[in-house]
């Protein structure tokens, strides 16, 4: 709504509170393992219990996104675009949150690949292998080597094509796949009391109100406040502080800083939508996946598109006839 002066008020409130506390930086992966009842960074959750929403996992949201223990049905994959984003800090424990389900061989080890996306926002992965002390594959009878180099905190691979580009590529190992997506599962919404999938969905917690004051701040241009609890968010999760501005992502000012936070801090708890939209910004798809199949996929949503205002439910019409479906 833009009343930014009371979003800091009233995020003052509860963090002033002393009610809620942040999780621990080692505590911070096993956030829904927790029962609710012991976690003191949640404020408002939905509690649901094994003996009465359980129902043997299979009907609950983290059942989308993982198989546990063989329940769940696992089909739906944190996004490449989402994962190069924590990437970027490999000690961020906020990628304990994704367990990738790799492909072993019959020693039971892991099968040694680099992997990258193509220009169709397809996965494309190649085996690798060792020789003298380097690592190759190999693609249509060609050897290709895999370089590195450094950038920053990060150590980048490639390997050169034959028109002698750079192709970077994530070394790693080969996956389980469905449908050609490999199966990158998300824990977010699982294991609460060690079940395989019984979560209890949280509505907000203390890490929220951290980055609804950024928010805030930054659209009142505060931006030394909004940094200091994007910070607090950052030092929490394992990963570097930003000294200033000055250390900020190319081309990313105070407010693009606070999103990108939010969206790594609180993925897969109903948020990414409304951030995007709220602020006026295009929900950009460009990366693989089932949302863009058909003849023609929609890779960019901008605020304004029709698609953002849902549906009102059938149901409801059926009630109220007088009500005009939005389209």
């Amino acid at each position: 709504m833009e009343e930014n002066q009371k979003s800091i008020d009233y995020a003052n409130k509860v963090i002033s509170s002393g009610r809620y506390n942040l999780l621990s930086t080692d505590q911070l992966p096993d956030y829904t393992r927790l029962n609710p009842d012991d976690n003191p960074e949640t404020i408002f959750c939905f509690k649901f219990l094994e003996e009465s929403d359980y129902n043997h996992g299979y009907y609950t949201v983290g059942s989308l996104y993982a198989n546990i223990l063989g329940s769940g049905w696992g089909e739906m994959y944190a996004s490449s675009d989402f994962l190069n984003l924590l990437r970027k800090n490999p000690s961020d424990k906020r990628l304990e949150f994704i367990d990738p389900q790799y492909l072993t061989d019959d020693n039971g080890d892991r099968i040694p690949a680099v992997y990258w996306i193509n220009e169709n926002y397809q996965y494309v992965f190649k085996r690798t292998f060792e020789q003298g002390g380097k690592t190759y594959f190999s693609d249509n009878g060609t050897d290709y080597l895999v370089s590195d180099e450094e950038n920053g905190s990060q150590t980048l691979y490639f390997y050169t094509t034959t028109s002698g580009s750079k192709q970077y590529v994530i070394k790693d190992y080969d996956m389980v796949k469905r449908n050609g997506y490999p199966k990158f599962f998300i824990l977010k919404c699982s294991l609460q009391d060690d079940v395989p999938q019984l979560w209890s969905p949280v509505v907000s917690r203390l890490a929220e109100m951290y980055l609804n004051r950024a928010e805030a701040y930054a659209k009142l241009n505060q931006v030394g406040n909004a940094l200091d609890d994007v910070n607090v968010i950052r030092t929490r999760a394992g990963i570097a502080a930003y000294d200033d501005v000055s250390n900020f992502p190319d081309g990313m000012n105070i407010l693009d800083v606070v999103l990108q936070e939010r969206r790594m801090e609180l993925a897969y708890e109903g948020h990414r939508k409304f951030d995007v939209f709220r602020n006026g910004r295009t929900m950009n798809r460009r990366y693989p996946g089932t949302h863009l199949n058909g003849n023609n996929p929609r890779f960019e949503i901008p605020a304004s598109a029709n698609r953002v205002i849902e549906y009102i439910p059938e149901a409801q019409i059926n009630v109220q006839p007088s009500l005009i479906q939005n389209d």
